[in-house]
């Protein structure tokens, strides 16, 4: 009996310490470097770059942790540039933002929003929040149509959650107390994203310093993306004036570098890093676009290292995928889905698609459990869609356990 009992309160000692966790976002918006980051001695990220997020993790909670960053070529938390000591509430939500200059004079540094929500307060409503992260830019307001969204926010500061209906809306940026002065304004589509959260933040510089002044958004689930500019009429992307277009989601998957792409001499997307995404966007279609993918930071549509033409059909729906390794085997290529898709095939559903992007891995299997979701996919290549109940999954990456026809 003595033993049954210190079993059980060996069990729940065990339960007791496991619940003892805070839930964190960590978003890296400062310019330079691409870092590694510490919690205590262990590795938390990896090669951690500018504009990339995490999803909500799982963190300690009620003591402090030393969360060090250091850059990305380090071996150990010893090699911490800045160590920032933290203690994280039980239960509870945070959003941490890296941001700042390293030497500049907004400093680098981590800041930490205690009121994250993953969640909005209705199923048909997207919960935004913003934050100002942009060093060299004055107080701002954030309006939509002459409503105030976000007043008053300076650098390094946070809003609140304002939920609303997952939409498309225009958001203008404006001097704070002077909104008749629009200095930028954006497409903000989040009508994907029903039911959960985002945080919209200022990013780069306004000032003319690089990278350029941009607003970016960190999905709940750790996705990153850029809103498009529009010009004060309404208009601008690439639509060209309304004739016919398509639906296109641009994703870098090529390890290095971070690039610019040019469409037909206009530069589309600045600074586009590893393992970032596009929400899907409306181009031209039934014309030829040329792509052209240049370093980060380039000047014009010739500083393109190698350039693809395109000829999308209009209505349809692609997925492109920058692949493989520049100089290196496999080369760096363009890879094209079109059949992507933007919903799932019921409301209760999520759709997967999976591309095979990693260089030097064989021909898999994704399961989970003893089922198989995507057989035989190599280097290169899509599935189809699954669609399957919105939830969690185990995902297990096996070898192809078949041989494909000859």
């Amino acid at each position: 009996m003595k033993k049954l009992s210190a079993t059980l309160l060996g069990f729940f000692m065990v339960c007791f310490v496991m619940a003892q966790t805070a839930r964190v976002q960590i978003i890296h918006n400062s310019p330079t470097p691409t870092v590694d980051i510490y919690a205590g001695t262990s590795k938390l990220l990896d090669n951690f770059a500018f504009r990339t997020a995490t999803p909500y993790i799982d963190v300690p909670a009620n003591s402090q942790i030393n969360i060090g960053v250091a850059l990305a070529t380090s071996t150990s938390s010893a090699d911490a540039i800045a160590t920032f000591p933290v203690t994280f509430q039980a239960n509870r939500t945070y959003v941490v933002v890296a941001a700042g200059v390293v030497g500049g004079a907004q400093p680098f540094n981590l800041f930490v929003y205690d009121m994250g929500a993953e969640t909005s307060n209705a199923p048909g409503n997207v919960g935004i929040a913003f934050f100002h992260g942009s060093p060299d830019a004055p107080e701002v307001d954030i309006t939509t149509g002459g409503n105030v969204l976000y007043d008053n926010v300076s650098f390094g500061e946070f809003t609140g959650y304002l939920n609303v209906p997952a939409a498309s809306y225009q958001l203008d940026v404006t001097p704070g107390n002077n909104n008749s002065t629009i200095v930028a304004s954006y497409n903000a589509d989040f009508s994907f994203w029903k039911g959960r959260t985002a945080v919209v933040f200022a990013s780069g510089f306004l000032g003319g310093g690089q990278p350029g002044f941009e607003p970016w958004v960190a999905l709940d689930n750790g996705g990153t993306f850029p809103l498009k500019s529009v010009t004060t009429g309404g208009g601008g992307g690439t639509g060209g004036g309304g004739g016919s277009t398509a639906r296109v989601q641009i994703i870098h998957n090529s390890p290095t570098p971070t690039v610019d792409l040019w469409v037909n001499g206009s530069k589309f997307l600045d600074d586009f890093a590893f393992r970032t995404a596009t929400p899907y966007v409306d181009v031209p279609a039934g014309v030829n676009l040329n792509l052209g993918v240049a370093l980060g930071n380039s000047m014009m549509a010739s500083d393109a290292l190698v350039s693809y033409d395109l000829n999308l059909v209009a209505g349809k729906k692609y997925v492109v995928v920058a692949n493989g390794i520049v100089g290196g085997n496999p080369g760096f290529d363009l890879e094209i889905f079109d059949m992507g898709q933007e919903m799932a095939d019921a409301p209760g559903n999520v759709g997967l698609l999976f591309f095979h992007g990693s260089p030097d891995a064989p021909e898999v299997d994704i399961k989970t459990g003893n089922s198989v979701l995507f057989d035989n996919v190599s280097f290169g290549e899509f599935s189809g869609y699954l669609n399957v109940p919105a939830a969690s999954y185990e995902l297990d990456v096996h070898p192809a356990t078949t041989t494909r026809p000859s």
